[in-house]
């Protein structure tokens, strides 16, 4: 994750409509085919800045969104395409669109933080050991680092991310801006899964 100086509340982002839903955390691999799109990644990698993915497609997507950082170029292929890894950063809700010479869009979006609360540890705990469980029994090979473990925002990211889950679910995780709400649905999905 990003580090250094406090981002300000609003920041101008190239936007990236995609057919995924990134959490803040998690990898990304990316097939960059488009010219356009291309040129968001040269344009990123040169000033080192995120960019905006939303759900969606350029006619019509998700307000909110999950911007990405980059964190290198694993394949360059002869025709210009590229295999690119990005981590979710923050997350951000579209204010309007940004006037840009470039070719891809340009948004003015707000950053989303999380409500401060007391998350119960009870909670934590109950959706740690459920994920676990299911995770064994689907075979995801996934074990929670002890530092995720202890965070409940970085928790619910993690198991989010983990569950097969369909674009429709993780978009409204993404929405959530209550830690305590993002666990205890993924309780209740994780209970599903376990009784079907």
């Amino acid at each position: 994750m990003r580090k250094g100086p406090a981002m300000p509340r609003q920041e101008t982002l190239a936007l990236f409509p995609l057919g995924i839903v990134p959490f803040p955390g998690g990898l990304v691999p990316l097939h960059i085919v488009e010219p356009r799109y291309r040129q968001l990644v040269a344009d990123r990698l040169a000033d080192d800045r995120p960019f905006g993915v939303v759900y969606g497609t350029d006619q019509q997507h998700a307000d909110v969104g999950c911007a990405l950082d980059i964190q290198g170029i694993i394949q360059k292929l002869p025709d210009g395409r590229l295999n690119i890894i990005a981590r979710g950063y923050r997350r951000f809700r579209i204010v309007r669109p940004a006037e840009s010479p470039a070719p891809y869009a340009v948004v003015r979006a707000e950053w989303i933080d999380d409500e401060r609360e007391d998350v119960p540890p009870a909670l934590v705990e109950r959706t740690r050991e459920s994920f676990r469980h299911v995770a064994q029994v689907r075979g995801w090979g996934l074990n929670l680092p002890i530092d995720v473990e202890q965070d409940a925002a970085m928790l619910s990211w993690l198991i989010g991310d983990s569950m097969e889950l369909a674009p429709e679910a993780r978009q409204e995780l993404l929405e959530m801006t209550s830690p305590t709400g993002r666990l205890e649905t993924e309780a209740r999905w994780l209970d599903a899964l376990m009784g079907g």
